[in-house]
């Protein structure tokens, strides 16, 4: 039996509310966008605001996949976890300023800006980012922000936070299904905005107002799947680039004026960058307008600021997300453009755990907020993740890009005369494989045809078995450099590729590729109990049904070198005790 899923994961899609820290969200049509007539409203009684507004149109529907999502923004707790594991930037309000440091910091903020400079949470973030790693300088996450959302975090930490957790941000539409589900509402619990329930510039009561509340504050504030927050409280990060609604069309807008002839035209221009990303959900620095479910902003990659968290969403396929999450590291130089466009992520196979932090301890670390009345309500899904592991392989969609789709032979015969070498997939791993030393992360993986022993020699292989005696001048430039490697003649290979281009292992294929009907090719793994290894058939896309068809072994170990080919390893959840 061949397996592409963890039995943990086929168990929690059967039972999706054992995955902790997540709420499940059925598939579904999904109302995206808002209706031209009531943009033109709001853009006339805000036309400062009228270029953003009209980046919210056009109304329309989208299918959406089940996956799940966080029931709250991700918390300082929760970055805590991803701090102390990784190492990673801890966030500027994190940083121990006494009152003497302080003072020093007000001194030299003066001196480098006059008299008007002031020390509030941008200026923290600034100092903190030139002087973190300065030697004596101390940090800790403020207990009693335990349970407020994680800002001064852009969108690049946070992939990095996704990475680690092997999990992924939701995308736009994602996210309004989350917020929305079946309905057409405004706001995640309805059509009528209600200040009571979310964290705004006028939440009442107003010492509620113009603050980061804890997550749980507003139960009230609940889309129809019980996911928290989704309007007001802080801006999130979604995966998805600030491009144009479909079926945008530029449109016209009359301000009316005392008399006809003091009447306004504007035409309202949003900003479309690609290089941008979209919040959704609004802030507590937004009026309730701003905090609406088609709200849309485009915001950059790089900046980290006070309004700004987000929280993470799975795919209902294991392995999926680790993998979507890696492939922006992988450098398109090495395989041949954007790595999230060439990859085919629906037929990513592997084995993953996730982990998370015993709960009881996590809580036992928070401290009441000094201020009256904050009592969170944490939803029963709420959950602290830790450390992921996995390993799987994605192929690529369409690896061998010739119109025809070449045979084997055609490949060999290009290897041979042009040194070229077909990237066909990326390896995930966050552990290493037996009898390969290279560290853990992601690769690019390339077809390696059987060669002959001199081929080998002249791109600069070393062969295995052959005499170093009357060694053959290297004339074949490859496209990745395999110098380095010892290679059987006559054997085909998948190259495992680093970020430089230099393959760092070559894994014997056990079967000569083959091109094969789509329908009878296997496409996944199983467990070979007898030599202790993952046996793996990759089906990588053709033309006209065909695939191309690649069996192999590896066998994933630990830190010991003990072999994690097993079952029980895989399916038993990690609870970490500390």
């Amino acid at each position: 039996m061949l397996f592409s899923l963890t039995l943990s994961v086929i168990a929690l899609a059967q039972a999706p509310q054992q995955f902790s820290g997540f709420v499940s969200v059925p598939g579904g049509q999904t109302v995206i966008g808002a209706e031209l007539e009531s943009t033109i409203e709001r853009i006339t009684e805000k036309p400062l605001e009228g270029d953003i507004y009209a980046g919210e149109c056009p109304r329309q529907s989208q299918y959406v996949d089940g996956f799940f999502i966080s029931p709250t923004l991700v918390t300082n707790e929760m970055y805590l976890a991803f701090v102390e594991s990784t190492g990673a930037t801890p966030p500027p309000l994190w940083a121990k300023i006494d009152k003497d440091l302080r003072q020093e910091i007000i001194k030299e903020g003066v001196k480098l800006e006059g008299p008007g400079y002031k020390f509030d949470e941008a200026a923290q973030d600034k100092w903190w980012q030139e002087h973190w790693q300065d030697e004596g300088r101390e940090w800790a996450m403020p207990s009693t922000a335990a349970l407020e959302p994680v800002v001064f975090v852009n969108f690049i930490q946070a992939q990095a936070y996704c990475r680690w957790a092997g999990v992924r941000l939701p995308t736009e539409v994602e996210w309004v299904r989350a917020a929305r589900g079946d309905t057409t509402h405004e706001y995640p619990f309805g059509n009528e905005f209600n200040r009571s329930i979310v964290g705004h510039i006028a939440t009442k009561p107003n010492s509620f107002a113009v603050k980061r509340l804890p997550v749980g504050m507003f139960p009230g504030n609940a889309s129809p799947y019980g996911v928290l927050d989704m309007s007001g409280q802080v801006h999130e990060f979604t995966d998805t680039t600030a491009n144009r609604l479909d079926g945008f069309k530029s449109f016209k807008v009359v301000i009316e004026g005392d008399k006809k002839s003091d009447d306004r035209v504007l035409y309202p221009s949003p900003v479309w960058d690609q290089s941008r990303i979209i919040l959704k959900g609004g802030s507590y620095m937004n009026p309730g307008i701003n905090c609406r479910i088609d709200s849309r902003i485009a915001f950059s990659r790089e900046a980290a600021v006070p309004v700004v968290g987000f929280r993470i969403a799975a795919s209902e396929q294991a392995c999926r997300d680790a993998a979507y999450s890696s492939a922006p590291q992988i450098k398109s130089s090495v395989i041949g453009g954007n790595a999230q466009r060439l990859l085919n992520f629906s037929k990513t196979i592997g084995l993953e755990k996730h982990s998370w932090k015993d709960i009881s301890k996590v809580a036992m670390k928070r401290e009441s907020p000094l201020r009256p009345l904050l009592n969170p309500n944490l939803p029963s899904q709420y959950a602290v993740l830790s450390r992921y592991t996995g390993m799987s392989i994605t192929p690529m969609s369409d690896p061998f890009r010739s119109g025809s789709h070449p045979s084997v032979t055609k490949i060999e015969k290009e290897a041979i005369k042009d040194g070229f070498l077909y990237p066909i997939g990326i390896l995930t791993s966050t552990v290493k494989l037996n009898g390969f030393d290279f560290e853990p992360g992601v690769y690019t993986l390339a077809f390696l045809p059987a060669l002959k022993p001199q081929t080998l020699q002249k791109m600069g292989a070393t062969v295995k078995g052959e005499d170093s005696e009357g060694e053959v001048e290297m004339d074949i430039n490859t496209s990745y450099d395999i110098t380095n490697l010892v290679i059987t003649a006559k054997r085909e290979h998948i190259l495992v590729v680093n970020n430089e281009g230099v393959a760092v292992a070559a894994i014997k294929l056990t079967k000569p590729v083959k091109l094969k009907n789509e329908k009878s090719a296997a496409h996944g793994f199983e467990f070979d109990k007898k030599d202790s290894e993952l046996d793996f058939d990759l089906s990588i896309t053709g033309s006209r049904g065909k695939v191309y068809w690649f069996q192999f072994s590896i066998d994933p170990v630990n830190n010991n070198g003990d072999s994690l080919s097993n079952m029980k390893y895989w399916i038993k959840t990690a609870y970490l005790n500390n």
